[in-house]
């Protein structure tokens, strides 16, 4: 590991700000995109902008694979996706425990010639027409709200992007590139799951991994990346939203799926999640090897937000004071490396906390675990559930039952939690026993 060197691309110029008169065009342009009419000022605004702005059709492996005959597949599997439904302390312990399973789902790597990737997007633009943007075709409810880094509008089939186009063009390189990459959650099961098809195949290992630079400035994920990075290979850091040519790309798939927001958070469903249970197997076994034997950390964990971001703050002073008397101690994990806190949250046994990126580390729990999980609202999201129904770990949700649910809700609001209900809940775990 110690020999991985990594390359940060500087451009000849940064790129300027815009000024007045331009940020007045694309604004303009951005509401004519928006618009369902038709308008005469359009072709007008289309030609005044095109420097600025491209279109491109947007396309899934599968609808790409018949129209490129001469597509070079590395590797192609057909995979069952998982998901469970949560399990709410408000709702009595009702929900249904089973892991369900999604078939007709591919994992694949694949190569591409002359391509641009996009920091910070999981948008690849394969060439005039074409851009691979897979999680689009999974959203068959249209539920989704796409807020990629590189997409300023999407419509159909039918994206635009902004054009801030690099000056160097990169020879090779494996993607490891995406939407929300600097965010701990996504790194993990998005990211860096992408080395269990990596390690399989037989690429010359001076071929370089690309990422964004926002991961490579986290000293957490800069950690797990030299921890993946088994076959050393040089990393690449590109900067966000900004598009790079590539000669020769490989594109690894990710094999988890995660809607990147909702329009309304009401149609949320258990499904729209959906995970590769070998991929996650792959990163917990690699983390697990080098987890230390023993930490010096209390056994029952009290996850604090405090130095989190100021989404979804909560009543955690006062929840932590019921927590105090049962032995619970308050965790900071921003504060620890990966590999700390996952041999922390490995040898705990009994975590409490607010929704959030430090909930990741369930992957690293022992099976014995239990877990209260706090949040807004009771929606099924399954983007922690199914990872501890996988693994053999016990968790509980509970939710702010004083919050009104609507299609303008914020996913994000701060919430409340009973103090009372809290106590009771963590008493039924502790003793194994239900409420009648």
């Amino acid at each position: 590991m110690e020999n991985s060197r990594r390359f940060s691309i500087e451009e000849e110029k940064p790129f300027k700000k815009p000024g007045f008169f331009k940020r007045y065009l694309m604004a303009k342009m951005k509401r004519i995109y928006r618009r369902d009419r038709i308008e005469l000022q359009k072709p007008l605004m289309k030609f005044l902008t095109s420097k600025w702005f491209m279109e491109r059709d947007i396309i899934a492996f599968p609808q790409y694979k018949l129209l490129n005959n001469n597509l070079n597949i590395l590797k192609e599997e057909e995979v069952v996706l998982k998901y469970s439904f949560p399990d709410f302390y408000e709702k009595h312990f009702e929900g249904d425990k089973e892991i369900k399973e999604c078939g007709g789902f591919y994992k694949y790597t694949i190569e591409l010639n002359n391509v641009r990737l996009i920091g910070g997007s999981d948008i690849i633009i394969l060439n005039e027409k074409y851009a691979l943007y897979d999680l689009k075709f999974l959203d068959r409810e249209k539920a989704f709200d796409y807020t990629d880094e590189a997409i300023k509008f999407l419509k159909n089939d039918t994206v635009v992007f902004e054009t801030n186009k690099s000056k160097i063009n990169l020879p090779r390189g494996v993607c490891f590139v995406g939407n929300y990459s600097a965010n701990y959650y996504h790194f993990i099961i998005e990211i860096i799951s992408r080395f269990e098809q990596l390690d399989k195949l037989k690429l010359d290992k001076d071929i370089p991994v690309i990422m964004d630079k926002s991961c490579w400035d986290i000293r957490q994920l800069q950690e797990l990346m030299t921890l993946f990075n088994i076959q050393n290979r040089n990393i690449i850091i590109i900067e966000k939203g900004v598009q790079y040519e590539v000669e020769q790309l490989y594109y690894i798939s990710k094999p988890n799926f995660i809607p990147p927001n909702y329009k309304d958070i009401t149609n949320i469903k258990a499904q729209h999640n959906l995970f590769d249970e070998v991929s996650l197997t792959f990163i917990r076994n690699t983390v697990l090897n080098s987890v230390q034997e023993k930490y010096d950390f209390k056994k029952r964990l009290f996850i604090s937000r405090k130095n989190a971001s100021g989404r979804r703050q909560y009543n955690e002073s006062e929840i932590y004071e019921i927590l105090k008397p049962y032995g619970f101690s308050i965790f900071y994990p921003e504060e620890y490396s990966a590999i700390e806190q996952a041999t922390i949250f490995n040898q705990a046994e009994f975590i409490i906390g607010a929704t959030g990126a430090a909930f990741t580390n369930l992957l690293f729990c022992n099976f014995s675990c239990k877990v209260i999980c706090m949040t807004n609202y009771d929606l099924d999201v399954s983007i922690f559930c199914t990872i501890c129904r996988l693994f053999g770990i016990e968790l509980l949700y509970m939710y702010d039952e004083t919050l009104e649910l609507n299609k303008d809700s914020d996913v994000h609001i701060d919430f409340n939690i009973s103090p009372n209900k809290m106590k009771k809940a963590l008493e039924i775990m502790l003793t194994d026993t239900k409420p009648i």
